[in-house]
């Protein structure tokens, strides 16, 4: 999961997918739009910008410190 998330990251970063914000989850019972407020995207218009939430809290410590760096990334 985490080389899919980082590839991911740098599809949307290097352009070769749409801008979206992706946001981690930190906790399971966490609601996706704590996360999506936590993260500073509370206003943003979901209708234009799409959001994806990743479970972090499902990685290994080593493989959440490597994508960490790179959440949340907003359009």
């Amino acid at each position: 999961m985490a080389s899919r998330l980082a590839h991911l990251l740098w599809l949307i970063g290097d352009g070769r997918l749409p801008p979206a914000a992706v946001v981690p989850l930190d906790h399971p019972d966490e609601a996706l739009q704590d996360a999506i407020d936590r993260a500073g995207a509370g206003n943003l218009d979901t209708t234009v910008w799409p959001v994806l939430c990743v479970p972090v809290w499902a990685l290994s410590p080593a493989d959440r410190a490597t994508v960490s760096s790179r959440l949340p990334m907003l359009p």
